[in-house]
């Protein structure tokens, strides 16, 4: 009973704290998602995932904060929704329709697998579209942003190409 509450008021002061820092500062919480994510994936930490009926991993739980990030900064801007992002909306759409499809013939935990991978690529490119106004973008900048990111990933991709891997179990 007493760790029950324990880890129940935890977990609200953690959201608490999410809910404030993605108020305040949206693109560090965005980085911050992402990179824990992208980490514990690089290092193969709780890749097993939670069994919520359909396994819920860190990749889940970054992307529905990045875009739980992007829809509040849609509320607090009060602005329209972008015209640029419908077609990620609609492929958000069309996630939910094939998950809902594939329930039936297959079951909730091979339709919910399978609709995860669409939605880890398009969740942080709506949300990135959403936060528009907090990041102020501008297209020289986002082409340097993807320039500089494009080129860490380079690095990444030719030192495991030349048998340098990040962890020590491999």
């Amino acid at each position: 009973m007493i760790s029950t509450i324990v880890e129940m008021s935890a977990l609200l002061a953690a959201g608490l704290l999410l809910l404030t820092l993605a108020w305040y500062r949206p693109g560090w919480l965005i980085f911050f998602a992402l990179s824990v994510a992208a980490l514990l994936d690089l290092f193969q930490i709780g890749i097993g995932g939670v069994d919520f009926g359909v396994n819920l991993y860190i990749d889940d739980v970054a992307c529905v904060l990045v875009m739980g990030t992007g829809l509040l900064m849609l509320m607090r801007y009060q602005t329209k929704f972008p015209r640029d992002a419908v077609p990620c909306l609609v492929l958000l759409v069309l996630i939910a329709l094939s998950f809902g499809r594939g329930v039936g013939p297959f079951g909730l935990k091979v339709a919910g697998n399978g609709s995860r991978n669409l939605f880890c690529f398009v969740a942080p490119a709506l949300a990135i579209m959403l936060l528009r106004p907090a990041f102020r973008l501008d297209a020289g900048r986002l082409a340097r942003w993807l320039g500089w990111a494009g080129l860490c990933l380079s690095a990444v991709a030719l030192l495991r190409w030349g048998g340098c891997y990040l962890y020590p179990w491999s």
